[in-house]
């Protein structure tokens, strides 16, 4: 009876291990190239759109990537993505991209844990009174945290950085010491990540990432 006992609980422990989900974050993960249409396909690295065969994305892994690299010949029609993994570098959007109406640029994750890290720049016009077409171009740049719990983007300031950490009282203490502070966000930030390592396991509803994909970022922290 005991031996019977034993044999059903070994294929019980098996069976359990096999459908438990592996999340991209796992160590030695080895990264699926392909497409991401939403944050929980990116989340467990199993992207369900493959790489065109003629996608011109830099070996050298470069800070962004425009979709017109990635999708050269036959853009997707009526998809809207998130990102793509070359096999080496993932790059994400900070909203649902539809790559079939207008291109969109995507930033390179360049740390992967419970907060994932990337830099953005993006250029627009603004509105000038000295200028003779009316507007002026300005360049923005800003470093983001993807909260791998809840799929949100977070624009990094001294002040959402330090609520992010908060609860790690020597990590807080240091960074209220931290001259230039805004130098520093996302250094903070990696090592709060490093430190606490786990992945909360978001509450799930209508709203949450796991079930419908994160459409607007950044949020703010209250």
């Amino acid at each position: 009876m005991n031996k019977i006992f034993y044999v059903f609980f070994i294929v019980i422990f098996s069976w359990s291990a096999t459908q438990a989900q592996h999340l991209i974050t796992d160590a030695n993960v080895a990264l699926k190239p392909g497409i991401y249409r939403n944050f929980s396909e990116f989340k467990h690295n199993k992207p369900s759109i493959n790489l065109p065969e003629n996608h011109k994305i830099s070996r050298s892994g470069p800070k962004s990537v425009s979709s017109k690299a990635v999708f050269r010949r036959r853009p997707l029609e009526k998809t809207e993505i998130y990102g793509f993994c070359d096999g080496k570098n993932i790059y994400v959007y900070p909203r649902l991209a539809d790559v079939s109406k207008k291109p969109a640029t995507f930033n390179k994750i360049t740390y992967l844990g419970r907060y994932a890290t990337y830099a953005s720049k993006s250029k627009y016009e603004v509105p000038s009174a000295s200028s003779a077409s009316g507007t002026m171009p300005v360049t923005d740049k800003a470093e983001y945290a993807l909260d791998m719990g809840m799929g949100q983007f977070i624009a990094l300031t001294p002040e959402k950085v330090a609520k992010l950490i908060a609860d790690d009282v020597e990590l807080s203490a240091a960074f209220k010491k931290q001259s230039f502070k805004k130098k520093h966000l996302t250094d903070y930030i990696i090592r709060y990540a490093q430190k606490h390592p786990e992945i909360p396991t978001p509450q799930l509803n209508v709203k949450s990432p796991e079930i419908a994909p994160v459409r607007n970022a950044p949020i703010e922290l209250e």
